[in-house]
Formats: C-alpha cells, structure tokens, sequence
C-alpha cells in the first residue's frame, strides 16, 4: 500500500510541479491519475508506474536544467524498465545533447548497454534488452484498434465495458485538447517545450500501434497520455496574448 501511494503521489507531485499553469487539461489528467482503473494499475505494481516516475522526474530535470549527471541516468533508466520507451529516451538525449559532457554521456549509453552486456555474458545471446515482447500476446498487427485504445476513443465499446464511459471521456477530451494545443501552435510558428512534450508523448505511443494496448488497459498508454497532459500550453491564453500584441502594433 505504501508503495504505490508513494509512486502516485509522486507522479502527480511531478505533474504539478512541471509547470505553474493551471489548465483544463492538467486538471484532467490529475483527475485520469487518480481515478480507479489507474489507481489499480499502481496497485498491481504494474513496471509502467515506475517507468513512469521515472520520466516525469527526467523530464522535470531536464525543463528546470538540474542535475545533469541524474538527468542521463534516469533517461536511460526508464528504458530498462520499459524498453517499448528507447524511442522516447532517444528523443530526449538527442535533443538536449548539448547539455550532457562527456561523463553524463558515457552513464547514458553505459545504463542503456547493461542488459546487452549482460546477456551475451550470462546467455550467450546478442539481445539489446528482452526477446519477451515479440510473443503472439503482445503483437496484434491491428493499428485501426490500436488506434482507437491510445485515443481512449469514448465511441469504442470495448474501452468503455473495460474502464468505463466517464474515464473514457477524460482521456479522449486530454487527447483533443492536447491535439488542438500543438496545431495551433503549428499555426502561430511558436513550438515550445510544451509542444516538444507532444511529440515526445506520439514516441511513447507510436510502439502501440504494432503491440496491443488492450491489454490490462490503459497500462500500456499511461506513459504517452500523461505526457500529453504535460504538454498544456493554454490556447485560449496564449490566442488572447496574441491578439493583444497585435492590437498594440496597430495603435
């Protein structure tokens, strides 16, 4: 009980702390985090909960520029504990690649290599992390379903029997909000961190379109939709800053 009270607590402590803003779509997601189908992810114990404290407080380290050495290690770290996440690791040591030296580096490739280094020695096989994912249980082949379980899509019957039609609709509105946030930022030419945090949310998705999601849903998502929970720059605010700039230019 204490550890996955710990493990939330944190996440959502993480989730707060990212960003001063308040918006629709962090109360959103704060309300997904504590709602009972997540709760019973934590509960189980489920290695996605710990993959994903650990993104949040790389992503908290990375944003507030702290801690660097810590930094690289967590980045690689969460890819041990989910390895459907190199993608999203890769992402974020590419990008802030100026901000490591050499030593931060050198703990980044050396974590990500360990289970590699560890199964040619141990089991005389050159697997980078686990073969467990290719089984007939977790590929489905099926992006159209897929699909439909990474949106939370509400009009999608076997979500709803699964978590209900209330999380449903929390989820699909922090996909929609999260959508219309990048597109208008597309459209003003301003793609901030908060857009960076969407893109890093479609890596963290884009293993699902191939894997099955369904299973123990939204397990397997949790990681990607919180990260579109992050990614909240209000578009009413920043539409209304806009046109305010724009109405001193014309004075």
């Amino acid at each position: 009980t204490i550890t996955w009270t710990l493990l939330l607590s944190l996440s959502i402590f993480f989730v707060i702390q990212y960003s001063d803003t308040k918006t629709l779509l962090r109360f959103l997601l704060i309300i997904l985090l504590l709602s009972d189908t997540v709760r019973t992810v934590f509960i189980v114990g489920m290695s996605e909960t710990v993959a994903l404290l650990l993104v949040l407080g790389s992503l908290y380290l990375l944003k507030f520029n702290k801690h660097n050495h810590l930094c690289a290690l967590l980045i690689s770290f969460f890819v041990l504990v989910r390895p459907n996440l190199l993608l999203l690791s890769i992402l974020l040591f590419v990008t802030n690649y100026k901000i490591f030296n050499t030593k931060n580096k050198l703990v980044y490739f050396g974590t990500l290599f360990l289970p590699l280094l560890h199964n040619i020695y141990y089991g005389k096989s050159f697997i980078l992390f686990t073969d467990s994912f290719l089984t007939p249980v977790n590929i489905n082949f099926d992006p159209l379903k897929n699909f439909n379980y990474i949106i939370f899509n509400p009009f999608y019957s076997d979500i709803v029997s699964n978590i209900g039609m209330q999380q449903a609709i929390v989820g699909f509105l922090i996909i929609i909000i999260g959508l219309v946030n990048i597109l208008n930022m597309i459209n003003s030419k301003s793609i901030d961190k908060n857009g960076f945090i969407f893109i890093c949310s479609i890596s963290a998705f884009l293993p699902y379109l191939i894997y099955d999601p369904s299973v123990f849903f939204p397990r397997h998502v949790l990681i990607g939709i919180t990260l579109v929970g992050l990614s909240n720059v209000s578009f009413i605010k920043k539409s209304i800053n806009n046109k305010y700039i724009h109405y001193e230019k014309n004075i």
